[in-house]
């Protein structure tokens, strides 16, 4: 196995598969309700949602850095209260999760093309 290929499989695997640590994002994630992920347990932590976004965020600048672009992250570093607590919100969050996997399979599939 090529170790693009090997990358590739981890990454996924890590994300909703099937890694050596047995925990996965989407999984852990899964039954996650809006109130849940929204709760500030403590005023000095972040909420889940916050970090499911400040992850959100962060793999879409890093796939943005690997194709070239310059991004200047903001000093909040993408932590930033969530202003919807919705359900509908929160599934929202969890599918621009799952989108940003979905890029980064893409980008993976055509760089294990070009090598």
């Amino acid at each position: 196995m090529s170790e693009s290929k090997r990358i590739s499989n981890l990454y996924q695997s890590i994300y909703n598969g099937n890694p050596w640590l047995e925990v996965t994002l989407a999984h852990t994630l899964r039954d996650v309700t809006a109130e849940q992920a929204y709760r500030k347990v403590n005023p000095n932590l972040n909420t889940i949602w916050e970090i499911v976004n400040h992850l959100i965020q962060w793999r879409r600048n890093i796939l943005k850095r690997m194709q070239g672009e310059v991004i200047i992250t903001p000093d909040h570093n993408y932590f930033v209260p969530v202003l919807d607590p919705s359900e509908a919100a929160w599934e929202q969050s969890l599918q621009n999760l799952a989108k940003s996997q979905e890029a980064w399979n893409t980008f993976l599939k055509i760089l294990m093309m070009l090598i």
